[in-house]
């Protein structure tokens, strides 16, 4: 018998010709598969950005030997798919509607749009892609492009996520405690600029120095590395916690409901987050990773539903946007957003907030 090909000596056709009777006929096609996904443009630029990538891709899947392509799990799959579907149903309208003017004059909702956007297209890879998977065995090996770009999609943008939320609980804060500052960092255009050295930033930077996660079809799930950046989240989630707790005196209940909503968001991430991180080193069962996996589409998909359900001026704009209720304005929004206002809040405009939060949100 010929001894196994050594590490590193991984020519793909010379493998395949000196050990042919070691690699299945799946094996074999597999390998036919990624070289011509290379020799695509795409392949090329990703080859430009990362150039030892597609000889791993080589390696990994020589070493499956077609094994990835004989998982399948149509159950699950339709779960993922049915998530998938639902989040972005609902997620899009509301988004459009966040785009109205009365929504959109205020810095929190342009950073929630901004992580609107990155959570529907990153439910594209981790429900609706993994679904798709899971019906026909797919991964890396069969659909490298796919993968390798709406992997690297998915990692990147979760980065830049985590970014987002980062930069809205900061926004939150100093509206809570400091507005004059908040007005002064985040009006009008300056929100952008925070927008385009945080998030967007993060993302480009994942994209250039970082790989695409792999899917995973007989754990239902996808790895990766560990993003260094994420113990951000647990100091965020605890400044949040402290600032509600200092919060029970002198402060509206719209304020403290602005709290809540943000910490909501970085807990769900953040338990998210410590999930996936101990999956890519500690061995665990497929149901802990589908758990995982799950709990990344909730992250992405769970602030869309709680806009319609808790939000009471976004539902009223989804359902007229959707024709299912008439058009009705809510005049107090402005006055209650706690956009970038300035000054200090008097007791009455407290009492006042407090009355028009359940409308707000």
């Amino acid at each position: 018998m010929k001894p196994r090909p050594a590490d590193g000596q991984w020519d793909w056709r010379g493998n395949l010709t000196a050990w042919a009777d070691m690699w299945s006929d799946q094996a074999k096609l597999e390998q036919q598969i990624i070289a011509d996904a290379e020799a695509t443009l795409l392949g090329q630029i990703f080859h430009f950005v990362h150039p030892n990538y597609w000889g791993y891709v080589h390696k990994e899947c020589l070493e499956l030997n077609g094994t990835y392509s004989q998982f399948t799990n149509p159950m699950l799959g339709s779960v993922y798919l049915v998530t998938g579907f639902t989040y972005e149903l609902i997620y899009i309208p509301v988004l459009i509607a966040m785009m109205n003017k009365e929504f959109f004059q205020h810095a929190c909702y342009k950073i929630m749009f901004a992580m609107g956007i990155m959570d529907i297209i990153s439910l594209v890879p981790n429900a609706l892609l993994a679904g798709y998977y899971l019906f026909v065995g797919g991964s890396i090996c069969t659909y490298p492009l796919l993968n390798v770009w709406l992997g690297f999609i998915a990692y990147a943008f979760w980065c830049g996520y985590c970014s987002c939320a980062i930069l809205l609980g900061l926004n939150r804060t100093l509206d809570f405690g400091w507005p004059r500052l908040a007005e002064s960092l985040f009006k009008d255009w300056r929100v952008y600029v925070w927008l385009g050295l945080g998030p967007v930033g993060y993302v480009m930077f994942v994209l250039l120095t970082d790989v695409p996660s792999q899917f995973n079809p007989i754990m239902g799930g996808y790895f990766f590395d560990i993003d260094i950046f994420k113990p951000m989240e647990v100091m965020m989630v605890s400044f949040l916690v402290r600032l509600y707790r200092k919060s029970s005196v002198g402060v509206s209940t719209m304020q403290k409901v602005v709290v809540i909503q943000c910490l909501s968001i970085c807990i769900v991430m953040m338990i998210a987050s410590g999930i996936y991180c101990f999956m890519q080193f500690i061995p665990v069962p497929v149901f802990f990773v589908v758990i995982s996996t799950m709990m990344w589409q909730f992250s992405n998909g769970a602030p869309g539903v709680m806009y319609v359900v808790v939000n009471r001026s976004i539902r009223t704009a989804v359902l007229t946007m959707l024709g299912i209720r008439k058009d009705t304005k809510t005049g107090h929004l402005a006055s209650t957003a706690s956009g970038n206002k300035v000054g200090s809040v008097s007791t009455a405009k407290k009492d006042k907030d407090s009355e028009a939060v359940e409308d707000k949100f």
